[in-house]
C-alpha cells in the first residue's frame, strides 16, 4: 500500500459517499436536503459552508470528509436501514478515514496500522451498501494491483477495435454518476479547501488527467515558456 493508491482509494469513496448522503436525506426532506445536512455541522463547519455556497460551490461538492461522522451521528435512524447493526460503528469508520485522509492532505506522517483500518472501514461500507465496482476497485488500490487491460480482439465491420475494448472507463463513468460540470476547474474552490475531489487530491487528478502536446507547439507564433511553468499551458 503506498499514500498514492490510498489518495485514490480515498477520492473513489468520497464521490461515491456523496449521492448516497443526498439520496437519503433527499428521501425525507426532498430539494431541502441540503438543510438537514447543514444542520448537522459544528459552528465552525457550518461557516466554511456559508463561504462555499457564496462562492458558488454546489452543496454536494461541499459535502467533505470531516462532516461524514455528523451527518452518521444525527441521522442514524435514516442511515439504520442499510447499515444495520454496524449503524453504531459508522461514526467510528468514518472518523478513521477522516483522520487518516487530514493527514494526507498535510503531508503528515500516517501510520501502517491507520492505513490499513482506513482501506478496511472504506472496504466495509462499500460493501455494506453494496457498492460492488467500489469495494473491487479499493481492494485493489489496497492491494497494489496494477490492473492490464486486456484488449480482446472484437472488430467492427471496418476492422476497428470498439473503443470500450481498449480501456475501461473510471468508475464514475460506469456508474452513471459523471457530472459534465467537474471539467469546469473552480481554482476559488481549491483555494478555500473544499469543493469537487478530483482538484483536491493531486493522486486522483493526475490519474484521470491526460496530458498532451503543449498548445505552443501548434502556434505559428515564436513564444518561449520557461520550463518551470510549462504544464500550466497544455491542452
Amino acid at each position: 500500500m503506498t499514500k498514492e493508491s490510498l489518495f485514490k482509494a480515498l477520492g473513489l469513496f468520497i464521490e461515491a459517499f456523496r449521492p448516497y448522503i443526498v439520496l437519503r436525506l433527499t428521501e425525507q426532506a426532498g430539494d431541502k436536503w441540503d438543510k438537514w445536512f447543514y444542520d448537522a455541522l459544528s459552528d465552525g463547519q457550518k461557516e466554511n459552508w456559508d463561504l462555499g455556497i457564496g462562492n458558488g460551490t454546489p452543496p454536494v461538492n461541499l459535502i467533505d470528509f470531516h462532516h461524514l461522522k455528523s451527518f452518521a451521528i444525527k441521522y442514524k435512524e435514516l442511515i439504520k436501514p442499510d447499515f444495520g447493526k454496524d449503524t453504531s460503528k459508522l461514526p467510528t469508520w468514518l472518523q478513521e478515514i477522516a483522520d487518516v485522509r487530514h493527514k494526507c492532505n498535510h503531508f503528515q506522517e500516517v501510520e501502517e496500522r491507520d492505513i490499513r483500518r482506513a482501506f478496511d472501514n472504506m472496504v466495509d461500507i462499500a460493501n455494506i451498501l453494496k457498492l460492488k465496482e467500489l469495494k473491487v476497485e479499493i481492494e485493489r488500490l489496497q492491494k497494489g494491483e496494477v490492473i492490464e487491460k486486456v484488449v480482446h480482439e472484437t472488430k467492427t465491420t471496418y476492422g476497428l477495435v470498439p473503443w470500450f475494448k481498449n480501456v475501461t472507463p473510471h468508475l464514475d463513468i460506469r456508474q452513471g454518476n459523471l457530472d459534465e460540470s467537474v471539467f469546469a476547474a473552480n481554482l476559488a474552490e481549491v483555494v478555500l479547501g473544499h469543493g469537487r475531489e478530483v482538484y483536491q487530491n493531486p493522486s486522483v487528478f493526475f490519474s484521470k488527467t491526460y496530458f498532451k502536446d503543449p498548445i505552443w507547439s501548434r502556434c505559428p507564433c515564436d513564444i518561449t515558456i520557461p520550463k518551470s511553468l510549462s504544464f500550466i499551458f497544455s491542452t
